[in-house]
């Protein structure tokens, strides 16, 4: 039986299904499983094929539990979704400084692959690790920190699930708090030229531009003491009604009818894209609804050239009469020092293109791949891209050590899937 991915563009067919749900299942399902490969997979919300495999893959769902709670330090079983993990923070008075924008991740999935939220100020998902337990392929279970293994450990933050199992994640938190989040829209041109402005205008900052109008809309979230103030009939409607309704009928006319899309996008922009305020508790505010099902490409870019980014991109959709009927986003992250990190060594803005419309995402992607090349661009790991081992190792200082890692830790390649073996040339 196939197995898609939450996009259903990637499709894969394992031998067979595993779902441990302790740690102690986990290792004695490795080694019963050898010399087989196999491929660990998480929320399955990957637009790239890094979870997909054809041999047996192991799912982490049942391993789900908080396993302590020591003052702000938090360690939970890999396989958590990351939305039932801020809210089971969040009852403990606890909250992640940072959070992507989606939250049906499992935690493990979201930092092997960098995932990301946004703020000048803050890093990938994986620099609020400092503990993992990693299954190696001998059957060793290590406890990595900044003390243990410290080279492995920053490895294995963003390790593309090639260097071992993460069982159980170990995070550093804070105390809950709240945000008050502003919406304003603004030209396209008013936007890139103020971008830095912008950024440094609140704690966490992104932009989104829908591709056919001149709107970009620029959100703004600051902590705040002011008390959460949950909107419920209209989260309701964007999670019941507007998503899964609405916004997907749009998109399937857009990609139906591509000359609809600027209209549309026109239609979409007039309604949503207004001034508003809102305030909540942080999780709530940081984590968006599902939205319809897409296609998605990112790219960290060097922050400085944000705004031309912006502005290229819009150049490149139009001169190439593409229809792209999603919203396109930026969003902004602090730089780290782990090896496979696309923010490594640099404050870096990433450039999201997503579509709905399935004929011309390849021309686009493709040509969105190389406006970023030039910009000096890493792929999301989590996303589609096409760039070759020789360029990847290009762009990454510490590529050549990963990837002496990887074959230290698993020599016999039993993690090794296609898209580890197309991404580091193997």
């Amino acid at each position: 039986m196939a197995s898609l991915n939450w996009a259903r563009n990637i499709a894969s067919q394992p031998t067979r299904i595993l779902a441990p749900s302790s740690e102690d299942e986990l290792v004695a399902m490795v080694a019963d499983s050898a010399p087989s490969r196999i491929r660990l997979v998480g929320g399955d919300h990957s637009w790239s094929d890094i979870a997909a495999t054809d041999a047996v893959r192991i799912t982490l769902d049942g391993m789900h539990r908080i396993l302590s709670v020591d003052g702000e330090r938090v360690t939970v079983e890999a396989g958590v979704r990351i939305h039932a993990l801020s809210a089971a923070l969040h009852a403990r008075g606890l909250a992640l400084s940072n959070l992507g924008s989606i939250g049906e991740q499992s935690i493990a999935g979201a930092i092997s692959t960098a995932t990301h939220g946004s703020g000048r100020g803050h890093g990938v998902l994986s620099t609020q690790v400092i503990g993992l337990r990693l299954l190696t392929m001998d059957g060793r279970i290590l406890a990595l920190s900044a003390q243990a293994h410290p080279a492995l450990f920053d490895a294995a933050r963003v390790g593309l699930g090639c260097l071992g199992i993460i069982t159980a994640v170990t995070l550093q938190c804070v105390p809950a708090f709240r945000l008050t989040e502003r919406m304003v829209p603004l030209s396209v041109d008013a936007a890139a030229a103020c971008i830095p402005e912008l950024v440094a205008a609140g704690e966490y900052v992104k932009l989104w531009w829908l591709p056919g109008t001149d709107r970009v809309l620029v959100f703004t979230a600051s902590r705040t003491d002011a008390p959460a103030a949950p909107r419920p009939v209209k989260e309701w409607l964007d999670a019941v009604v507007i998503n899964p309704l609405i916004f997907t009928l749009v998109l399937r006319l857009g990609g139906r009818f591509p000359w609809l899309i600027s209209t549309l996008s026109s239609m979409v922009a007039a309604i949503y894209f207004r001034p508003d305020v809102r305030t909540d508790h942080s999780h709530r505010i940081l984590h968006i609804p599902m939205p319809p099902r897409h296609l998605e490409s990112e790219y960290a870019i060097p922050v400085e050239r944000a705004g031309e980014a912006l502005l290229r991109l819009r150049a490149l959709i139009a001169a190439n009469k593409l229809g792209v009927n999603f919203v396109q986003e930026l969003r902004f992250v602090a730089a780290d020092d782990l090896p496979l990190s696309p923010a490594n060594g640099r404050d870096s803005c990433y450039v999201g293109a997503y579509t709905a419309a399935p004929k011309d995402a390849g021309r686009y992607f493709a040509a969105f791949e190389a406006l970023m090349a030039e910009l000096g661009g890493r792929p999301h790991w989590g996303k589609l891209f096409e760039r070759a081992p020789a360029q990847l190792a290009a762009a990454y200082p510490d590529w050549s050590s990963f990837c002496a890692l990887r074959t230290e830790l698993d020599p016999d390649g039993r993690l090794v899937n296609p898209f580890i073996s197309r991404v580091l040339g193997l």
